[in-house]
């Protein structure tokens, strides 16, 4: 038999919004961590629940583990991640919850997991923006931890894109335009203020 790399993201921007899976089963290359004393927490797809875009979304549950270690994780990034942002869906399910967002070096080792940001998120949809920042040099997945601010939560995620994130320096002029009337010559002219500012 013949083996086959898994797709690694090679360009962005990159966007999964998991339509075209059948659950239970996750995207090809997306891969999950669960340990749990529980056999019924879990990550997978689902069209129960609401998804934000039909007919799937991505639901993420703790079981009754307070300590469970729950994460979804992209397929390998061959992109620099300083270079990216990340923009998704997400809300909790009844129970209060929270999500972490991070990188990691090696999708099977739950220890190479960086955090970035907790997110708190909310019972309905909202979108979440967070340019990928502090992370280790070797750093090639990014990866969602249900938080586990209580026990027997669900997560729920959709429509996830990695895009270019580049701000570069910039000088701002205000007014950008400004129409300077026709006067005799020799006759004087009001002055006009101009506001010069710079980002980065």
């Amino acid at each position: 038999f013949t083996t086959m790399d898994l797709p690694t993201i090679m360009t962005i921007p990159y966007y999964e919004n998991f339509e075209s899976v059948t659950p239970p089963l996750l995207p090809v290359a997306w891969s999950s961590i669960v340990n749990s004393l529980f056999d019924d927490a879990h990550v997978l797809t689902t069209s129960l629940s609401d998804p934000y875009s039909d007919p799937h979304h991505l639901e993420m549950y703790n079981g009754n583990d307070l300590d469970a270690e729950v994460l979804l994780i992209t397929p390998q990034i061959d992109v620099n991640l300083l270079d990216v942002r990340l923009r998704f869906y997400a809300r909790h399910g009844l129970q209060p919850e929270n999500i972490i967002i991070g990188t990691m070096t090696d999708p099977q080792d739950i220890l190479t997991f960086n955090e970035i940001a907790e997110i708190d998120l909310s019972d309905i949809y909202t979108h979440y923006i967070y340019p990928i920042s502090d992370i280790l040099i070797d750093d090639s997945y990014i990866a969602f931890k249900h938080a586990g601010t209580n026990s027997g939560s669900y997560i729920y995620l959709d429509n996830i894109v990695i895009d270019d994130y580049s701000p570069l320096p910039s000088l701002n002029i205000s007014p950008s335009a400004y129409f300077f009337e026709a006067i005799i010559f020799g006759d004087d002219l009001a002055p006009k203020e101009f506001i010069l500012s710079n980002t980065g």
